[in-house]
Order: structure tokens, then C-alpha cells, then sequence
């Protein structure tokens, strides 16, 4: 028996902010490589390890964000793989965020330990921190929003037509009014 679920309108903005949410980690990946570079010269400098692990973190998770994104758009028609292939990226893309959240917060204690004076490259670093901080929050936000969403989408289920004739066709035939 095919079944078919109705899905929020809602569900494709937030899918929407998913997939820009992985793209924007991809734009901050791109400005990490650059801070990387820059930060070689700094006497006083975090180290190339704590960087390369947020480089690492920023293009693994934008694979997540975007793939849960665009599970949660293409649902036409909604079906039960369909919804649980969504639930499943957004657990997964759930996941990531908070690793990312975890990396951040190390990353912020590394960065004040360093930052015992006024540099440049510290300053640059504490920035971007932020914007990750932000975005990885949006996120979490976002795939929280749309396993709701996809959950509540399994109780609201529509009967094709086939299915629901049958059963009505059943149900009329089983029933005679007495005459």
C-alpha cells in the first residue's frame, strides 16, 4: 500500500538556510586556509595544528550540511525512505554541529591563552571563531527544526488514490443499508 506524507511549506526554507549554511562553511574554510598563510610569519601564533583542525572541521561538515539540506528539499513525492533518509542527514548533519561546537569552544581557549597581547592574526582568529560560532548554531537550529518537521510529516499521512478507493470500496461492499 503506497503511502504518501504532507510535509510542511516550511520545510524547504529551512532546507534553504541548511544548504547556505554548509556553503557559507565553505567560504569560512576558505578564509581559514588564508588565516593559515598568515599566520605562519606570528611569533606569537596558535600553531598550525589548531587551524588545520578547524579547516578540516569547516569543509567535512559543509558535506553534511549540504547533503541534509538538499534531502529535506527534494521531497516530491514524499515518501517514507524519503523521510527517513532526511531524518538520518539531519541526526548526522546534528552530529557534526556539535563536534564543530566542541572544536570552537578548544579553539577559543587556545586562542585566549595566546592572546595575551594585541596581534592582528589573534584578533583575525577570534573573528572567525564567531562567525563559526554563528553559522554552526544555525545549523544545529535548522536540522533540530527540520527532524521535527519530517517526524511530525509520519503522522500526517495521505492514502493515494488507489489505496483509499480500494478501502472505500471495501467498506461499501462489507456494508448494506437495510432496507
Amino acid at each position: 500500500m503506497a503511502r504518501r506524507f504532507i510535509i510542511r511549506e516550511d520545510a524547504k526554507p529551512i532546507a534553504v538556510v541548511q544548504i547556505m549554511t554548509g556553503l557559507i562553511h565553505i567560504a569560512l574554510g576558505t578564509l581559514w586556509i588564508h588565516f593559515y598563510f598568515l599566520n605562519e610569519e606570528e611569533p606569537n601564533s596558535v600553531g598550525p595544528v589548531p587551524i588545520c583542525v578547524m579547516i578540516y572541521y569547516l569543509f567535512v561538515s559543509s558535506f553534511f550540511f549540504i547533503n541534509s539540506g538538499a534531502s529535506s528539499v527534494f521531497q516530491k513525492p514524499p515518501t517514507r525512505c524519503k523521510l527517513v533518509y532526511t531524518i538520518v542527514m539531519n541526526i548526522l548533519s546534528i552530529c557534526m554541529a556539535i563536534i564543530g561546537l566542541i572544536i570552537i569552544i578548544i579553539e577559543s581557549l587556545i586562542f585566549e591563552s595566546k592572546g595575551v597581547e594585541y596581534s592582528w592574526s589573534n584578533m583575525s582568529g577570534f573573528l572567525l571563531l564567531q562567525y563559526t560560532l554563528y553559522i554552526t548554531i544555525l545549523e544545529l537550529t535548522a536540522a533540530s527544526i527540520n527532524i521535527h518537521w519530517a517526524l511530525g510529516a509520519f503522522h500526517h499521512e495521505l492514502y493515494n488514490e488507489e489505496s483509499s478507493s480500494s478501502v472505500s470500496e471495501i467498506s461499501s461492499s462489507e456494508y448494506s443499508p437495510p432496507s
